[in-house]
């Protein structure tokens, strides 16, 4: 079976051959790269209980933030996205230094 450009399957818009597709990975210290998988999780139910932003994690520990826009997603929807998912970074950034003691 064959996807995407191939003869046999053919996307029904041009839309569909194209992907907006972002990853970031999150990782508590940026030397040792140890992956923030609690993070990652409690980050994507935070967007999605606050924002109503959907996001997903992947990854071999599920630290990678995963976000498939839309191809109507916007400049203003981009600006939107980056405030709430730097919003919920910072608290949850906030709240780990404060459990730790730092």
């Amino acid at each position: 079976m064959k996807r995407g450009r191939g003869k046999q399957w053919s996307p029904r818009s041009p839309q569909e051959e194209f992907s907006f597709a972002q990853g970031y990975e999150l990782v508590r210290d940026r030397e040792t790269k140890e992956p923030a998988t609690e993070e990652a999780t409690e980050a994507i139910t935070r967007c999605r209980e606050k924002f109503n932003i959907l996001l997903s994690t992947e990854g071999p520990h599920n630290n990678v933030l995963k976000f498939k826009p839309p191809m109507c997603f916007s400049k203003d929807d981009a600006k939107y996205l980056v405030k709430c998912l730097s919003e919920v970074l910072s608290e949850i950034e906030r709240n780990s230094k404060e459990q730790n003691g730092k």
